[in-house]
């Protein structure tokens, strides 16, 4: 075989890109519209699922939650961080190999972040967090998280 510049390029662009393809879908839902009227002192909330496929099947996954918090009780960003945090871990308790973050993005905004290996999840932990519903390819999850009015690109 004729070894060409053209034809290692490829290959190399194969090897990068694998016979599946790696994907990343970024998907956002905001709800701001749906927080309680009760002074919770939370004036916005976005929450974002950002999912890497590798063969077309789920890899690595982010959920991350986005908050920003009213000028009035920016002193108090750490509580909000805190209780975010225990509120998240308690939701997602059954699923025990998740890494959680948190990190402030300005006086009045923090994010908290779960990440996980898909692949090294248990079929019951799959299920907890709902991602796949069934599949797990980037088409379905498009699909299944466009169904629950979040914007994808």
């Amino acid at each position: 075989m004729l070894e060409t510049p053209s034809t290692i390029l490829l290959f190399c662009f194969t090897l990068t890109v694998g016979c599946g393809g790696n994907k990343h879908l970024d998907c956002e839902k905001d709800y701001t519209s749906s927080l309680p009227n009760n002074n919770s002192g939370i004036s916005k909330y976005v929450y974002q699922v950002s999912i890497d496929f590798e063969s077309n099947k789920i890899h690595d996954t982010k959920l991350i939650y986005k908050y920003e918090i009213e000028d009035k009780y920016k002193e108090m960003i750490d509580d909000f961080v805190k209780q975010a945090e225990t509120g998240i871990k308690s939701q997602l308790s059954k699923v025990s190999s998740l890494n959680i973050t948190s990190n402030k993005t300005s006086d009045k905004a923090f994010e908290v972040v779960v990440s996980f290996d898909f692949s090294k999840l248990t079929a019951s932990e799959k299920a907890a967090l709902q991602l796949n519903k069934g599949s797990e390819t980037y088409t379905a999850n498009k699909k299944s998280l466009e169904q629950q009015n979040f914007t994808c690109k």
